[in-house]
């Protein structure tokens, strides 16, 4: 098993501790392979930034996301400006073997699943990076199979120093939010 992932928006929106949280949880929870790779421009704020995240049952050959399993985009400046979120996102969008979850407020329209993070995230005083990243467990779990589990990124979050109670409740949130909506779309 392979999975590819792919997060992206803008320096600031917490895309790089996304990757980090969830390589953790699968390296260290799971004893799963992952690699991280996270890609930005010199603009340390408001510049594109995207995150590549490969998991694993078997050693990783490639660190590189070739063939994205999904993509979570919080803004739309990375596939403006970064030419290879904006191939990735081409590529799935020709397939559609892969899926797209994007912030409607701040994301690009088009194919796939556009879910108001930046909304959800508000409602309840989280981050949309973490709410975001709930997506992301329940894609992993449900879609794709993997044992993960939020407590796995709870204990993930404490090991980096990420812990806080809004940022589990963000996860959380994201999580029952893709049982409603992202999974229902795509099952």
């Amino acid at each position: 098993m392979r999975i590819e992932i792919v997060f992206a928006g803008i320096g600031g929106q917490g895309i790089r501790l996304m990757g980090d949280i969830l390589g953790k949880a699968i390296v260290e929870r799971l004893n799963m392979y992952s690699s991280v790779i996270t890609r930005y421009t010199p603009a340390v704020r408001g510049g594109p930034i995207h995150v590549e995240v490969v998991i694993s049952d078997e050693p990783i050959d490639y660190i590189r996301v070739v063939d994205p399993s999904f993509i979570i985009m919080l803004h739309e400046k990375p596939y403006l400006e970064d030419q290879e979120v904006a191939e990735a996102v081409e590529e799935i969008m020709k397939s559609m073997r892969s899926l797209i979850i994007s912030d409607s407020r701040l994301a690009v329209k088009g194919p796939g699943v556009h879910v108001d993070l930046s909304g959800e995230a508000e409602k309840i005083g989280a981050r949309i990076n973490m709410v975001a990243l709930g997506i992301a467990i329940a894609l992993l779990k449900h879609k794709f199979k993997v044992p993960i589990e939020i407590e796995d990124v709870v204990r993930s979050m404490k090991a980096l120093g990420k812990y806080t109670e809004n940022n589990v409740k963000g996860v959380k949130h994201g999580y029952e939010l893709a049982l409603h909506t992202v999974l229902k779309e795509f099952p």
